[in-house]
Parts: C-alpha cells; sequence; structure tokens
C-alpha cells in the first residue's frame, strides 16, 4: 500500500481507513503486517535503534510524521511501546492517533 500519488492531507486518513477496517474483521494478514511494521518502525526510529535512511520507503512518510519531534506525546507512546507485543491495544492507539494528525493537518490546510 503506497500512496504516493495521493494528496497529502488524505494520508492519515487512508491509513486510518484501512486501520479500522482490519479493526472490524481482524482477518486481512497483510493490513496486520504493514501497521505492525509501521508501529515497530516508529518505535525503532524514535528510539534511535533505526536511522532514518533504513527506513522502508512504502511506510516512510507515515513514519516519519509519527516520529515528528514536535510531537511529543506520540514520540512517547511509541518509544514505551514493546515492540514484540504489537496487537489490538496498539492498533487502536495508532488509530486513534492517525485520527487526530489527520483533524490537525485538514484544521492547517483550511488555516
Amino acid at each position: 500500500m503506497y500512496f504516493s500519488s495521493s494528496n497529502p492531507s488524505t494520508n492519515f486518513s487512508l491509513y486510518k481507513s484501512i486501520l479500522d477496517g482490519y479493526l472490524e474483521d481482524k482477518k486481512d494478514d497483510d493490513v496486520r503486517k504493514l501497521f505492525e511494521k509501521v508501529i515497530i518502525t516508529t518505535h525503532q526510529l524514535v528510539t534511535n535503534e533505526l536511522p532514518e535512511s533504513r527506513i522502508d520507503h512504502k511506510i516512510y512518510n507515515l513514519v516519519i510524521a509519527l516520529s515528528d519531534i514536535k510531537n511529543t506525546n506520540t514520540r512517547q507512546y511509541f518509544s514505551n511501546i514493546n515492540p514484540s507485543q504489537i496487537g489490538i491495544d496498539q492498533f487502536r492507539s495508532l488509530s486513534g492517533i492517525l485520527h487526530s494528525m489527520s483533524s490537525l493537518e485538514g484544521t492547517s490546510l483550511n488555516a
């Protein structure tokens, strides 16, 4: 799932939509793996276990946005995650984070 040609203001909404669809039926392993990778990669980036240059290009923009230095609460959340125990609770938290980010992004674009 790569949204490079989509409007950047809708990326968070698209990812949230896909994640929420997974949370409803919990059947698509590819979606689960994608969001596990996003969560783990963001954790590794904010804890300095992974350099920015090694982030998979398919999730790069999302991981960079989630690990933005200005989002201290989000960064702290990802730094405290146990990467070996990613599950439904972390997916729900990520959905909430994506909702907040899409709301903020829409507000800043309309300002």
